[in-house]
């Protein structure tokens, strides 16, 4: 979520800007994503707290900082062109403690193949998923 004066380079508060995006797109009908998740470009290397991409010649790598989320509770959906990866970490129903959920939805590029999606954990905890591109 980006508050005034967040300095992101996707600073969605751009008083200044004379472009009308709005009659372009009808946001309802453009892209359908799941409900409650963050619509994202997809990722780039910004300083992000739980993402991190890197792409190679023959791979498009993304890192999501998995620590503090239960692994058994990870779910990676694929529907048309839209990856959506959503981590929780549910808490015991004595407990006071907020459940904390993640959920992100990207509008993969065209020379990405996701039919080619795998995913697992290293040692730290770290979820990796790793897409092919095309050749």
């Amino acid at each position: 979520m980006l508050f005034a004066g967040s300095t992101s380079k996707y600073n969605l508060h751009n008083y200044n800007s004379t472009t009308n995006i709005s009659s372009n797109i009808d946001r309802k009908k453009s892209i359908k994503k799941r409900k409650n998740s963050e619509m994202c470009p997809w990722p780039q290397n910004v300083d992000d707290k739980y993402f991190k991409h890197t792409e190679t010649k023959k791979n498009s790598i993304i890192v999501v900082n998995g620590s503090q989320f239960n692994k058994n509770i990870v779910e990676l959906t694929i529907k048309d062109d839209m990856l959506n990866i959503k981590l929780s970490q549910h808490v015991k129903e004595n407990d006071k403690i907020c459940t904390k959920d993640v959920n992100r939805c990207y509008k993969v590029p065209q020379n990405i193949n996701l039919s080619t999606l795998k995913k697992e954990f290293n040692t730290n905890g770290d979820l990796v998923i790793k897409l092919r591109k095309n050749s």
